[in-house]
């Protein structure tokens, strides 16, 4: 038989239990959002990279028409020297620019 002293013991262990439980719970579904966020984060970061190398990748396809169409014609060869000089001045201030970027990001503690 229970006493009604049993009772009020077993009423206040299940309550705590029960704050333990809210209180793990809470922490699980906070750190499944950090999760989510850093997943979300190299999904993004996988697209943008996708990205870079297909417009890369078109570049250079570009370019080598470029340089069948020129044949040896030393004024259209010329033409595509000077867009390639002007392709890889455009991709090294990219890179710098998101170098200097990631870098600001970084010292910031991310």
């Amino acid at each position: 038989m229970w006493t009604d002293a049993d009772r009020r013991y077993l009423k206040a262990r299940l309550d705590n239990i029960e704050r333990m439980i809210v209180k793990m719970t809470a922490a699980v579904l906070i750190e499944e959002d950090l999760q989510m966020a850093k997943i979300q984060d190299v999904v993004d970061k996988v697209n943008a990279q996708t990205t870079v190398i297909e417009g890369v990748t078109s570049l250079l396809d570009s370019l080598a028409q470029q340089v069948k169409d020129a044949g040896t014609d030393p004024a259209k060869l010329q033409e595509v020297v000077d867009n390639i000089q002007a392709n890889t001045d455009k991709l090294a201030n990219a890179v710098a620019r998101d170098t200097a970027a990631n870098d600001e990001i970084h010292a910031d503690g991310m």
